[in-house]
């Protein structure tokens, strides 16, 4: 079996395994939109990554092959506010304030569709149960 590396001075080095964990906060989806782009101009590959709340959907959507470029576009649209509320879908009586249908769209659109098994790296997402306080 022949080892998977690069030869030098009759020894193989192996590329490290680059894996990325995003964190939550609206704000820091651009900063993770842009370490994504300095990684990419740099020649680093990400191996693998993790994310909640916004760095779950910035990690899921370049999972699914959306451009850093694409990310940055999106985010900025979306700071403007007529474009936010334009996903915005009031569920009155519903247990809730927003229905969820329209953000649902709107990423779904962002991913073609993509499902987990569509994702072009491994992709680890947590999330906890509001109201119980567990991981789902």
């Amino acid at each position: 079996m022949r080892a998977k590396g690069k030869r030098l001075a009759g020894k193989i080095y192996r590329r490290p395994r680059v894996g990325l964990a995003l964190s939550g906060g609206g704000a820091r989806g651009l900063a993770h939109i842009g370490v994504l782009k300095v990684l990419e101009r740099e020649g680093i590959p990400v191996d693998c990554l993790a994310g909640t709340s916004m760095g779950g959907v910035v990690a899921a959507a370049y999972a699914a092959g959306v451009s850093p470029e694409t990310l940055e576009q999106e985010a900025l649209a979306l700071s403007q506010v007529r474009q936010l509320v334009r996903l915005a879908d009031p569920a009155p009586g519903q247990g809730g304030l927003l229905e969820g249908k329209r953000v649902q769209d709107y990423f779904e659109r962002l991913l073609n569709g993509a499902t987990f098994a569509d994702l072009s790296h491994p992709l680890a997402l947590v999330a906890v149960d509001l109201h119980s306080g567990q991981e789902v």
